[in-house]
């Protein structure tokens, strides 16, 4: 399954039903009105995206070994 949310493209994974997003590193600094325009609770220090990671990137090969319980 495959769909285009806010973050980007994110999907399920077949083998063992995991879902993969893009991965964001943020870090703190003073609201300056152009890329850090809304400061958390009120205060002056706000968040700037430092690097983005695609979801296809983050990725890890599955060794999911799960049996499913039989059907009634």
């Amino acid at each position: 399954m495959r769909l285009q949310g806010s973050m980007g493209s994110v999907w399920m994974r077949p083998d063992d039903h995991q879902l993969l997003e893009p991965l964001y590193v943020l870090g703190l600094t003073q609201v300056n009105g152009r890329d850090v325009k809304y400061g958390i609770e009120g205060a002056n220090t706000g968040t700037r995206t430092l690097l983005r990671i695609e979801a296809a990137d983050t990725a890890v090969p599955t060794r999911c070994e799960m049996r499913r319980p039989p059907q009634p």
